[in-house]
């Protein structure tokens, strides 16, 4: 039985491209080990935790705040921010497809929000939706 030249050469090749690839992913792991607090575990369960909090926070004020929506959890923001603020709150979006509008008042007579009373709201709402969301989630 003869082995042709060409395969010898191959199989070297690939041999010397795995070494090389266990290499680099050697390398890699120790420079994530050093700057890793548990080693492997990249991201701390906590750490996890927030980012998913931070994450359906964004999608509830995105899209379930502006929508007509029965979910429990999107009326205990409203609620909560109609008892800080005192005042009935709506929040849409104009069809223009601009930024979210917020309304304050009652239907009859709603008055929409200035600059710096817009940054001040989607402030509080911020953190009033990342507290609910955050007791509500398991």
């Amino acid at each position: 039985m003869t082995i042709n030249n060409y395969t010898i050469q191959n199989m070297l090749r690939t041999y010397d491209e795995q070494m090389n690839t266990g290499r680099r992913i050697k390398r890699l792991n120790r420079y994530l080990r050093r700057y890793s607090k548990k080693g492997t575990n990249l991201i701390s369960n906590e750490d996890r935790r927030k980012q998913m909090v931070e994450k359906v926070a964004a999608e509830v004020i995105e899209n379930l705040l502006t929508s007509k929506s029965d979910n429990p959890m999107v009326k205990e923001i409203k609620k909560k921010m109609e008892e800080k603020l005192q005042s009935r709150l709506v929040f849409f979006y104009p069809p223009n497809g601009d930024e979210m509008q917020i309304l304050k008042g009652d239907p009859k007579d709603s008055t929409q929000l200035t600059e710096k009373e817009r940054e001040k709201l989607m402030h509080i709402l911020w953190e009033t939706t990342i507290k609910t969301v955050n007791e509500t989630m398991l």
